[in-house]
């Protein structure tokens, strides 16, 4: 149970970094750095998910 709450706490952390990330490139109109962040972070997640990989 107890590694369940962490690895959750874990996932929460990492999804707020996530989504501030996006939010700073948005905020400041920087496609390029927003592109570069979606295809470097979030589509290898988007990938390994489809391709049943564990991503470590």
């Amino acid at each position: 149970m107890e590694k369940l709450y962490s690895d959750m706490n874990t996932f929460r952390h990492d999804y707020i970094n996530i989504l501030a990330s996006l939010n700073g490139y948005i905020e400041k109109g920087d496609d390029t750095l927003l592109q570069a962040y979606f295809e470097d972070t979030i589509l290898p997640l988007y990938i390994n998910r489809e391709t049943g990989g564990s991503g470590e």
